[in-house]
């Protein structure tokens, strides 16, 4: 006696189709957590690169992952359960989710100059704020050391003469409103010469460069040269931008 025969052309498409419903439901879940986590522990990056572009582009992605998620296990129940009303809602789910993603997709490749654009404004206008309130200099401490670079386009100091922390830092104590000297004066064996002041900052120390682990090639909590990158031997550049910075070991 003859059993029923297992490997069928619609068993073989079950199974695809239930493979595909995994790969989807992980991508989903995948979609929504890297969002979550990131809304949940970096939630001060929103204070740089401005609430709307920040939480538009997470919170986008966090639905689509939590549609995908939905979609998938639909679909799961409509491979192993023939369902004609589960059936239709899957095709239509499938042709939503596909045609937002086209648009999303077509959106960033059409438009990267303009998001660039205001990416870059909202970096502008909050970078003056740094050391106004904890929050916002939290979020450019964090994005500067987690991303290896200082202040707007990595090769300046220049911005940073227009923050608060900047006006605070290297405000004379007993003058309103006077900043320190680059350059102070000192006698030196009845000789007068210039050396930096001591006490002047040019950068805060969240754009000083890090020494990598050896091991895990992750950025360890000592500086490479803090004392040259903060407050360097011959006070700040001449050049206060470009790459006549290299010099202060961003």
């Amino acid at each position: 006696m003859q059993g029923p025969t297992i490997f069928t052309a619609y068993n073989v498409v079950r199974l695809l189709g239930n493979i595909l419903v995994l790969l989807l439901v992980c991508f989903g879940g995948a979609l929504a957590g890297t969002s979550t986590y990131v809304l949940v522990l970096y939630e001060n990056i929103a204070e740089v690169f401005g609430r709307y572009v920040f939480y538009g582009c997470l919170y986008a992605v966090l639905a689509c992952g939590i549609f995908a998620i939905v979609l998938g296990l639909f679909a799961f129940y409509d491979f192993t359960q023939e369902n004609r009303f589960t059936t239709i809602l899957t095709v239509v789910s499938s042709i939503c989710l596909f045609t937002i993603v086209l648009i999303l997709g077509i959106i960033l490749f059409s438009y990267p100059r303009t998001m660039q654009d205001r990416v870059l404004q909202a970096m502008t206008s909050t970078l003056p704020e740094y050391g106004q309130t904890n929050q916002m200099t939290k979020a450019w401490d964090m994005m500067q050391s987690f991303l290896r670079c200082c202040a707007i386009y990595n090769l300046d100091w220049h911005a940073y003469k227009n923050t608060v922390w900047f006006r605070t830092t290297n405000m004379q104590l007993h003058e309103k409103d006077v900043l320190l000297p680059v350059i102070a004066e000192t006698v030196h064996h009845s000789s007068c010469v210039s050396v930096a002041s001591p006490f002047y900052l040019s950068v805060p120390q969240s754009c000083c460069y890090t020494l990598l682990d050896a091991l895990t090639g992750y950025p360890t909590d000592t500086y490479r040269d803090q004392t040259r990158c903060q407050n360097w031997q011959y006070g700040p550049p001449l050049y206060t931008d470009g790459p006549h910075n290299d010099a202060l070991y961003y």
